[in-house]
């Protein structure tokens, strides 16, 4: 591990004052777990032991897992770490044998005094990727380093949680923020945060300091009794409280699905960067250009929910399978996971936007705007290229291939290079 910044010497400084971990192998699909002593030394963690299964494991896949955690006492004040990485094996037969035991603690007198050469092996583990977490620094703090992170990206990001008015925040930053603007991460109807945390971890090792929040009623944030009762202007009125209360800049937007018109109601009403509209829903005037008012009905979108007493819809899991993700794209492990995040959404929310009631006023909204989503909408519309129209936005891609989530996506990368590039250009 190269040391660099302050986040390093954390993880460094609890690797040190620790001593015990649990080193997980695995071979031909069968997992192993092992509790070792272990001694942090020059970067890398050495571990002396006698052989065995974990031995037969690490021969067949060098690739490591590892936990260190405190004994639990109270909520509030735990520690721990989690990392990953490679391990060589060191016998006797090789040169640095007894200097590494040194190095752990066994020197070479009391090793042959003993026979231990005949049986110790040495696991030198080097780490490309480490997370840890302090709970007395905060709710959700945690640092995450990757070795080699790529050209220009900080090796450590922190993650924290803020909460303001009952809306909860995801914050990820690196140690020195070298971007002017934050970004502020938008959901649609049904997700929260979770939904951003491949492009949270991205930006943030760009330089931005960016955030995510959770509508009331979603997924961090307060349950809310009266979730089927909020609306568009409701969730716009969290993004702007996450502004003025945590935030505190003038952010560059991003929003996704309904996000989208979060943007831009929030765009029509504050000071805002810039705005990434990404597979947006419809706003009143692409609605009835489209002629959606011929298709769409009430009591048709309502058919497609479970609803509660209070208003809530349910979707059923799998529509929203149907509706958010492509096994293919997404990989279905990842899929079956994300599904069990989907919740339950306002049904005002709902039908106000699916019946056309949502109006934006193309006329005050100056800012760059960049669209981007899918080609054709479920209704076989190309709406992402009229709204990019309407709105006068200069810059429009859409994709043949590609699901509504696509920040969830195996080559979530790729949007999001666009998406910086994008950014980049309109500084």
């Amino acid at each position: 591990m190269d040391k660099k910044g302050n986040s390093f010497n954390l993880i460094e400084d609890y690797l040190k004052s620790m001593n015990t971990l649990v080193l997980s192998t695995c071979r031909d699909g069968i997992p192993r777990a092992t509790p070792l002593v272990y001694k942090y030394s020059n970067g890398r963690i050495l571990i002396v032991s006698e052989d065995g299964k974990k031995f037969e494991n690490i021969n067949s896949n060098r690739k490591v897992s590892l936990a260190i955690a405190d004994k639990f006492e109270k909520f509030g004040s735990t520690h721990g770490l989690q990392a990953d990485g490679t391990v060589n094996i060191v016998t006797r037969e090789h040169s640095n044998f007894y200097s590494l035991a040194d190095e752990y603690g066994l020197t070479k007198k009391m090793i042959d005094a003993n026979g231990l050469y005949n049986f110790l092996k040495v696991m030198e583990i080097t780490i490309s990727s480490a997370t840890y977490m302090d709970s007395t620094k905060g709710l959700g703090y945690r640092i995450l380093w990757e070795k080699n992170p790529g050209e220009n990206c900080a090796e450590a990001i922190t993650h924290e949680l803020v909460h303001t008015d009952g809306i909860a925040v995801e914050r990820y930053y690196p140690e020195n923020i070298t971007r002017p603007s934050p970004i502020l991460f938008i959901h649609g109807a049904f997700h929260g945060s979770w939904l951003y945390h491949h492009f949270q971890d991205y930006f943030a090792r760009h330089g931005f300091d960016t955030y995510a929040l959770n509508w009331k009623g979603h997924y961090l944030s307060k349950p809310d009794p009266d979730l089927g009762k909020r609306s568009i202007i409701d969730a716009v009125e969290d993004a702007e409280k996450v502004v003025k209360q945590v935030i505190k800049k003038t952010p560059i937007l991003v929003g996704h699905s309904m996000g989208v018109l979060i943007s831009l109601k929030f765009a029509e009403r504050n000071d805002a960067k810039l705005a990434v509209l990404l597979d947006g829903a419809p706003y009143r005037k692409i609605y009835l250009d489209a002629e959606l008012d011929k298709v769409l009905t009430k009591e048709g979108i309502e058919r497609n929910f479970n609803i509660t007493e209070d208003y809530r819809f349910i979707l059923p899991r799998k529509n929203a399978a149907q509706s958010f993700f492509d096994a293919e794209l997404t990989g279905a492990d990842e899929m079956s996971r994300y599904l069990t995040l989907v919740q339950e959404e306002s049904g005002k929310i709902l039908i106000d936007v699916f019946t056309g009631k949502i109006e934006v006023n193309s006329e005050i909204i100056k800012i760059p705007l960049y669209v981007l989503g899918k080609a054709f909408s479920p209704t076989g519309h190309r709406l992402n290229e009229m709204k990019a129209k309407d709105l006068g936005a200069k810059d429009c891609r859409v994709f043949e291939k590609m699901s509504h989530d696509m920040m969830l996506q195996k080559d979530w990368r790729d949007y999001a290079d666009i998406i910086l590039e994008w950014i980049d250009r309109k500084k």
